[in-house]
């Protein structure tokens, strides 16, 4: 949105930002020739880099999404390993960043990528102090229930 000295009260649509900011660029950083696309203005808005080579798939992908609407309620029901799997990735500094539940606010899990495979071993020593702990809570919640208590 802007506001015209001339005029009044101007909103583009996102064709319209897109149209007025869409460049192939070289791009330094990769070393690629991309397609430099805003869809949105203003503070805290980026263009997407697209590589040349990938833009087809690209815009078949937003078609897919524009035709077939986009799968949200999916997300909804992965397992926690699940959302690991299909959210991990490296970061810039280094760091493995993965999330276990998705939907607004989930903040991802960083670990340093040296610390990954200590972080496992460690996770994975507790697995039956794990199940031990739940089924205590478990007797706890059932025998509490049985007597009208809240907890």
């Amino acid at each position: 949105m802007s506001i015209s000295i001339f005029g009044g009260p101007k909103t583009l649509s996102t064709a319209q930002i897109v149209a007025n900011n869409f460049d192939v660029v070289y791009d330094d950083e990769s070393g690629e020739i991309c397609v430099k696309i805003a869809f949105n203005k203003g503070k805290g808005t980026g263009a997407q880099m697209v590589p040349v080579d990938e833009y087809r798939d690209y815009v078949d992908a937003i078609g897919e999404l524009a035709d077939s609407g986009i799968p949200e309620a999916e997300e909804d029901n992965w397992t926690a390993a699940e959302t690991v799997s299909r959210t991990a990735r490296m970061d810039s500094d280094g760091r493995v960043c993965f999330r276990v539940k998705g939907g607004k606010g989930a903040k991802p899990a960083k670990i340093p990528s040296s610390e990954l495979s200590e972080i496992h071993t460690l996770l994975d020593s507790v697995i039956d102090r794990v199940d031990t702990a739940a089924e205590s809570m478990k007797a706890q919640l059932s025998a509490a229930n049985l007597h009208g208590e809240n907890l």
